[in-house]
């Protein structure tokens, strides 16, 4: 399956100012990231943020991309991306990789970046689907207080490791 870009792609400059997003880190190893654990301390200041993600994967589980582009895309996004294309891509890649089976609400992974000296968090998600395992990967941006998703990924996995997502 070829990687489904929906959004602009994040560019991979380290060195974030902004103290909310001093780290990065996930609920499981990056070789296998298909595990739940508590959000503890200094990752529970993301919360609200895997709040949001994970009504994004409900959205997408059950087949509602138009409440996901309605209820949770940034206006940043909205303007690069209609409804309907959105819906679209969403439903070319459910076709290859099959339907959503499950996901995991407390499987999460946070990674901090400045883009355009625009701080942003990558929260990455994994669907189990039919065919595959796939890596949904929700852009937060501090113009909308981290509250909508700025930019929008969706990445067939090998397994279930993050690498070639972290990579960019």
């Amino acid at each position: 399956m070829k990687r489904i870009l929906l959004a602009l792609s994040v560019l991979l400059i380290s060195g974030c100012s902004n103290p909310f997003l001093n780290v990065g880190g996930a609920s499981g190893s990056l070789d296998d990231n298909y595990v739940e654990e508590p959000l503890e301390s200094p990752f529970d200041k993301y919360a609200s943020i895997l709040d949001a993600s994970n009504m994004a994967m409900i959205f997408l589980k059950e087949e509602k991309p138009e409440s996901l582009y309605r209820e949770l895309f940034s206006d940043h996004l909205s303007s690069k991306l209609t409804a309907e294309d959105f819906s679209a891509n969403i439903d070319g890649f459910i076709r290859q990789a099959g339907e959503i089976s499950e996901f995991k609400n407390l499987q999460w992974a946070f990674f901090p970046k400045e883009d355009d000296g625009k701080h942003i968090l990558r929260s990455i998600k994994i669907g189990k689907h039919e065919n595959a395992y796939v890596a949904y990967v929700f852009v937060f941006s501090e113009e909308d207080e981290y509250k909508k998703i700025f930019q929008f990924q969706v990445i067939p996995l090998e397994g279930k490791s993050l690498k070639k997502v972290i990579a960019g």
